[in-house]
């Protein structure tokens, strides 16, 4: 559970859980994290949230960090409430790797191994 005074970083993913519309408050900080903004990833999946420049990257170009350790990446739609497809390391149609991920939405991803994602545009 998150606490007033909690941060959040850059890269982290969160969804929160409300039985009916409600706003969550968020301040921002005004100074920007060092360049670039990294984050630690464990074997299995990982909550994960995304940074980006004007343009949303693909899920090829955002884990480019952790290339050759990712296998899914699955996004979560709050408007509809439900999963997107997943993006698959090397997919294909409609699991290719070149689709874009958004910054503000969260995904789960699942490594196969430990590794260090690393923000992209921030």
């Amino acid at each position: 559970m998150l606490e007033e005074d909690d941060r959040i970083a850059p890269l982290e993913g969160f969804w929160i859980y409300s039985v009916g519309p409600t706003t969550v408050p968020l301040n921002f900080s005004t100074t920007l994290p060092v360049s670039p903004a990294e984050r630690a990833l464990v074997t299995g999946w990982n909550a994960i949230g995304t940074t980006s420049g004007a343009v949303p990257p693909t899920a090829r170009d955002a884990l480019f960090s952790v290339s050759g350790q990712w296998t899914n990446l699955i996004g979560f739609d709050a408007e509809t409430q439900a999963f997107e497809t997943a993006i698959v390391n090397g997919g294909r149609d409609a699991y290719a790797d070149s689709r874009e991920i958004h910054p503000g939405r969260g995904y789960w991803l699942s490594m196969t191994g430990p590794g260090t994602l690393y923000a992209i545009g921030a």
